[in-house]
């Protein structure tokens, strides 16, 4: 039977034995405070989260400005009307839904930018499961490089919750979403997950046996990479989704 890769082969041996427990075990807040503090230790994240709370800081300052000069047009509107007219409810409504959109926004930049409470909880267990079955973790990546149409789409594209090989990148689970950053793309933006896998031969029977278990996913084949994507992001927490994306794996020869 043919393989995706046969140099590759014997390293990805046993998805199988793969060890889920991890991804639901219980952290402690002294293990939570520990990983931030390990993380923000290494210099590229180290950097990120620096470029991170400049943005954030960017857009706080903006929002507040806003809101301020909001709430001072709702002050002084009144006092241009004449006669308090019929208009007053509706011109006074203006600013605090202005403000109330800038706040919402502000909060949701920040959020994304240095991540919330529940996405540090989920870096961390993707963290643990990687290094427990001996595969690496990437947090985020701009512009991921892969090939393909779902990867050249206009605009910024940010992958996250990356699994692949400790050691080169034959093939990578992750999630894909067009909202790197800004409000409008934030706003608009959803994820869809994806499996990248590298072809160094042709497979067709191998892709049959993926195709039937995988119906409900797009395939494509671009230069010497098969992408697979579903139109929602994946929860890599969930251990029926990844037992069905590393089945996958298995079907296209990366497992025996």
């Amino acid at each position: 039977m043919s393989r995706v890769c046969n140099c590759c082969h014997n390293a990805f041996v046993g998805f199988e034995t793969i060890d889920y427990d991890d991804l639901t075990r219980p952290i402690s807040r002294a293990e939570a405070k520990a990983f931030r503090l390990h993380e923000r230790s290494d210099p590229q994240l180290g950097a990120q989260l620096s470029a991170g709370s400049a943005v954030a800081t960017a857009a706080i300052t903006l929002g507040v400005t806003l809101a301020v000069l909001g709430a001072v047009g709702w002050i002084a509107i009144p006092g241009i009307l004449l006669d308090g007219g019929d208009a007053w409810p509706l011109v006074a409504g203006v600013p605090v839904a202005l403000i109330a959109v800038i706040i919402g926004v502000t909060v949701a930049v920040v959020r994304r930018r240095l991540g919330s409470s529940r996405d540090w909880l989920r870096w961390q267990r993707l963290s643990a499961f990687a290094t427990t079955n001996r595969l690496g973790f990437t947090r985020r990546t701009e512009h991921p490089g892969y090939p393909g149409e779902l990867f050249s789409g206009d605009g910024e594209l940010l992958a996250v919750d990356q699994l692949h090989p400790a050691v080169g990148r034959n093939w990578e689970i992750g999630n894909l979403s067009p909202a790197a950053a800004g409000p409008v793309r934030l706003l608009r933006g959803r994820a869809r997950g994806y499996v990248a896998v590298r072809l160094d031969t042709t497979t067709p029977e191998r892709m049959e046996v993926a195709q039937r278990r995988a119906a409900d996913l797009e395939f494509e084949r671009a230069n010497t990479w098969l992408i697979l994507s579903s139109r929602q992001g994946w929860n890599l927490l969930d251990v029926g989704t990844l037992r069905r994306l590393f089945a996958l794996l298995g079907d296209l020869g990366l497992a025996s």
